[in-house]
């Protein structure tokens, strides 16, 4: 089984060996050092959005959640969160390795991959990262399909805008 992880669409544009220093995403998913408004490497913080999202779909809740934004914040830098007694030992190990507060003993997305829980199951030693295929974007019959939906979300009728 594959899954797609989409979001929004809110991100920062990372360069290896500079620090970001940008609060994007949405405050559950955030990295400890977002809600300390330090500047942070990229990857690190994927990471640990990695771990609330692996978290979620593993135990159908949150690891940090609080009833107002200060709440989660508190939570979030506590870094405290409970594993439900149906979570195996080798998904705790791996979450344990994401949800670090201190981001450069995070594990690294190539030391995820080659995780026991993330490979169980797979006939190959290990995980490989997914492709998406080559498009061809001058295929006209997909630009045909595409324009009358990319006109559609750009074109207000002139009545729904005057009279003021």
């Amino acid at each position: 089984m594959n899954i797609k992880i989409a979001d929004f669409g809110f991100s920062n544009e990372f360069t290896m060996g500079s620090k970001l220093d940008t609060f994007c995403g949405s405050p559950p998913y955030a990295a400890p050092e977002l809600f300390q408004g330090k500047k942070y490497d990229g990857p690190e913080v994927d990471v640990w959005s990695l771990g609330v999202i692996l978290y979620t779909l593993v135990s159908g809740s949150l690891p940090f959640d609080g009833q107002n934004l200060k709440e989660l914040r508190e939570r979030v830098v506590r870094g405290k969160y409970r594993i439900p007694f149906y979570m195996s030992t080798d998904c705790e190990n791996l979450l344990k390795r994401f949800l670090v507060l201190n981001p450069s003993k995070r594990g690294t997305l190539e030391q995820i991959m080659k995780d026991r829980w993330i490979n169980a199951g797979l006939e190959e030693n290990e995980l490989k990262p997914f492709m998406e295929p080559e498009q061809d974007i001058t295929d006209q019959k997909r630009i045909g399909t595409l324009t009358p939906t990319l006109l559609s979300l750009y074109t207000v009728p002139c009545e729904s805008i005057w009279p003021p």
